[in-house]
């Protein structure tokens, strides 16, 4: 029940804390972690040597990001036991209208999007089905975060964290789920993600009255949408950049 004590909920957070699985669970997932960094200090893993970003680095540091990489497809869920225990709680309610995004973004430390964001692609099975990289989502989602302007009143992560929160309740409706395919609502959730992207925090009509560089960019038209859907645009290549070389 809701008005269970936080205490009693702190307890049922991780899914590694609901009761010991089987031995011969523990003894399988022991051997797969031997045997991936078995593989590592060969660097090799599943035919791979580069890292999960691509970046060029080290040698030694491309096999810790290969295992990594590796561990969270094979369990993305490790993900959310990486965030405190009060974070846990507020995502067992992501599903829920009476969400708050503002206690989201205080038990996460100001990263509430890339949190949230994280979560719900994986509770709703989108990275699963599209075979994607648990780890490289995790950075997506960052970088989007990091291009909203902190000092922005109102156009900020904290905003495009509870709009898309918003969304998914919306989109998990089932007069609305039985008619959305997993890439309709790929989309519908990454462009509420980005839908402020680097928001300057001032309105269009402001922009092109002062002749922003941002109106003279996009003449004058859309000024504000057109600069939000290309700053979206923007971290995806960057993304696939780092992630090719």
């Amino acid at each position: 029940m809701e008005s269970d004590s936080c205490d009693t909920q702190l307890g049922m957070l991780s899914h590694l804390d609901r009761g010991p699985p089987p031995q011969e669970r523990f003894l399988e997932e022991d051997r797969l972690l031997t045997a991936l960094l078995n593989d590592s200090e060969n660097g090799r893993i599943g035919g791979k040597t580069r890292g999960s970003f691509g970046s060029t680095v080290n040698r030694k540091t491309k096999k810790k990001k290969t295992l990594y990489t590796q561990l969270l497809t094979l369990y993305p869920a490790l993900l959310d036991d990486q965030s405190p225990g009060m974070v846990q709680l507020m995502l067992r309610r992501i599903h829920h209208w009476e969400f708050n995004a503002f206690h989201l973004d205080r038990f996460s430390s100001g990263h509430s999007l890339s949190t949230l964001c994280v979560h719900l692609f994986h509770s709703l099975g989108l990275i699963s089905s599209f075979a994607m990289d648990p780890a490289e989502v995790f950075a997506f989602f960052r970088l989007v975060e990091r291009g909203y302007q902190s000092g922005n009143p109102y156009h900020t992560s904290l905003h495009a964290a509870d709009v898309t929160q918003a969304i998914a309740v919306f989109c998990n409706q089932p007069g609305i789920a039985n008619h959305l395919t997993k890439l309709e609502l790929l989309a519908v959730l990454t462009a509420a993600v980005c839908h402020d992207l680097d928001h300057p925090g001032v309105n269009e009509k402001f922009l092109v009255s002062t002749g922003s560089h941002l109106a003279v960019l996009y003449d004058n038209v859309s000024v504000l949408e057109n600069h939000h859907w290309r700053s979206a645009i923007a971290c995806l290549l960057s993304l696939v950049s780092q992630v090719s070389h």
